[in-house]
């Protein structure tokens, strides 16, 4: 069953200049807390190679996390979705700034942010296709 998540649009300063931009948040199902049996050994692409965290209003809004303006993908311009940047939680090293290298582990596990708590990463396709094309031999 697939999840309709619901976008919602922000008009905030641009860093850089005096200018409005368009920054969406989206809101995630409730907390599902499941246990991926291989996470134990993972490389961790859920967590910046291929999904970034994504805020939702409230955290957003109440800046519980430090906040990138990532670009929107094309495949939501296309969906009609009108801004500019999603709000996300930044990245270091191509990883989540909360991603603990060395361990291979969520510094923050227990306050992460609700795309976290309500991701798994054996229903998302961008994933799979991200491993296949990492891991295949041609």
């Amino acid at each position: 069953m697939e999840m309709k998540q619901q976008i919602k649009i922000w008009n905030v300063d641009s860093k850089s200049d005096d200018k409005k931009v368009k920054v969406a948040t989206i809101e995630q199902q409730d907390e599902t807390e499941k246990y991926v049996p291989f996470c134990d050994n993972c490389s961790a692409p859920c967590c910046g190679d291929v999904v970034r965290p994504i805020l939702t209003e409230i955290e957003f809004l109440e800046k519980k996390f430090p906040v990138y303006f990532f670009p929107l993908p094309a495949m939501m311009k296309k969906e009609g979705i009108n801004a500019d940047f999603l709000a996300a939680i930044p990245n270091i090293h191509d990883k989540c700034m909360y991603f603990d290298l060395k361990n291979r582990r969520c510094k923050i596990h227990n306050d992460r942010p609700k795309s976290c708590r309500s991701y798994d990463c054996r229903q998302d396709v961008r994933l799979i296709d991200f491993l296949k094309n990492r891991f295949s031999t041609k």
